[in-house]
């Protein structure tokens, strides 16, 4: 969903729409050396009434504007929300959800339809709880934007403007001015790819939202690296010891004719599963171990239940024989897999009904990797600051993040220079799935990272879900 970087035409539907207005709004920059992005990576919803697909795009890269694409211009059409012809897969309308995007704030989070009651008339349209922390409705044909409001604690912009749709930036939101500040929402967004539900009757829609904070901040030199992130970010000079916000979680009853929260229910677990309601009236969501069915028309918590596990993904439902049914997977993956000092868990599916008198057998007690004995490494001569802006670039999205691999500073690889260097670089554990990274590190810089771990290695396993910084 962006031009070519040749300015040559695909030989798509998109090619016209692309060249007369999209390519204006790119100027040139690392987007060209293969970041760009603006992928749909997650929605696309076909609406039958209005016969349009709409399709969220993601963020482009790198993050930072200025080294994307030097400053200027909109970027076209990375975080957006476009419609096109189903039949052509032609262009009809856009609308922008950020402008030259220099937070990661994608577009595809989940686009959900209705009919609503709106200046007096039904009015069909498209809604979106977006990454950005503003909840979108727009007209489904047209793409006219209808309301633009906060459900989430949101720094980058103080509101969304009306009239001409963009939003009113804060005056310090561009870190790459130089300006740098703590945030929220940052990179995880106020809402992520966990699906929203609708309640027709209620006219609610509920939102697994979040708070977390980040920091952003220009680098002070950058280099594209072919195959790496790059981000275009900084190591950020903020305070280590200043005391930062806790971040948290809530379920957000959003009322888009009224445009503000019915209820909210909140939660110490920022990161959870996706939600389904049901015409019963019940709004099921996951959070930590348990599975909750909440009042959809006042947010009481009716049932609770511990399954053991994080959830994977948001509960679903079917009848068999006209009795229902509630499936939830939990286990390790998805929104479960991202809760910081969650273990990993086999996957299980619990299936609920009334009156079900099943009970499952507990989970076997995770095993939990212990601090190193530090006593036993090889000191490091390596400048923990580089290695940190290594671990950023490389490392944290499989090691730190999800928590699918190893955590590296509970690793006994990075007590000795030598094991630590047949790994990174010369692909020791290449047969389990390490590839070598001997073109991005040489022994110099894998002595950084090392040196960096070991930092790391002398601080506690953080209990939740840990606070996100530049780069993770």
């Amino acid at each position: 969903m962006m031009p070519n970087p040749k300015g040559e035409p695909d030989g798509a539907a998109s090619d016209k729409v692309m060249k007369d207005f999209a390519s204006k709004t790119w100027s040139d920059g690392a987007w060209k050396l293969g970041g760009g992005g603006a992928t749909p990576w997650d929605a696309i919803t076909y609406d039958v009434k209005s016969n349009l697909v709409f399709v969220g795009t993601g963020n482009a890269g790198p993050w930072n504007g200025k080294i994307r694409t030097g400053g200027k211009g909109d970027n076209l059409f990375a975080a957006s929300i476009v419609a096109l012809n189903p039949d052509t897969g032609e262009y009809v309308w856009h609308y922008q959800t950020t402008p030259r995007d220099d937070w990661d704030f994608d577009a595809v989070q989940h686009l959900m339809l209705a009919d609503l009651p709106i200046d007096g008339k039904t009015q069909r349209v498209v809604m979106q709880a977006n990454k950005n922390g503003f909840f979108y409705v727009l007209n489904a044909a047209s793409g006219k934007l209808v309301s633009a409001e906060k459900f989430v604690r949101v720094d980058w912009a103080e509101k969304v403007d009306l009239k001409t749709g963009r939003p009113v930036e804060s005056p310090t939101a561009r870190y790459e001015h130089g300006t740098e500040q703590e945030q929220t929402p940052g990179a995880l967004g106020g809402h992520n790819w966990q699906p929203m539900a609708f309640n027709p009757k209620e006219g609610l829609v509920y939102i697994p939202a979040q708070t977390l904070y980040m920091d952003y901040t220009d680098p002070k030199e950058f280099s594209f690296v072919p195959g790496a992130w790059n981000l275009g970010l900084g190591h950020s000079t903020l305070s280590p010891t200043r005391v930062q916000p806790t971040p948290f979680g809530e379920l957000i009853a959003w009322d888009p004719v009224a445009k503000k929260a019915r209820w909210k229910a909140a939660f110490a677990e920022p990161w959870r599963s996706g939600v389904l309601a049901t015409a019963g009236g019940l709004v099921f969501h996951a959070a930590g171990h348990e599975f909750i069915a909440f009042d959809a028309a006042t947010g009481k918590a009716l049932w609770r239940y511990d399954v053991g596990a994080g959830a994977i993904a948001a509960a679903s439902t079917y009848a068999i024989n006209n009795e229902q049914y509630v499936a939830l997977m939990v286990g390790f993956g998805g929104a479960g897999g991202m809760g910081g000092g969650e273990p990993r868990r086999d996957g299980r599916l619990l299936v609920f009904k009334l009156d079900g008198k099943v009970v499952p057998t507990p989970f076997p007690a995770p095993v939990v990797q212990p601090p190193l004995d530090l006593t036993q490494a090889t000191p490091s001569k390596g400048n923990i600051v580089k290695g940190e802006a290594l671990s950023n670039q490389y490392c944290v999205t499989c090691h730190n993040a999800g928590g699918y691999l190893p955590v590296l500073s509970r690793s006994p690889v990075i007590l000795e220079p030598v094991g630590f260097k047949a790994i990174v670089i010369d692909g020791a554990l290449k047969p389990h799935g390490m590839a070598p990274f001997r073109r991005f590190f040489n022994e110099v810089s894998a002595e950084d990272l090392r040196a960096y771990l070991l930092s790391q290695a002398k601080k506690p396993v953080p209990a939740a879900a840990p606070q996100m910084t530049h780069g993770t």
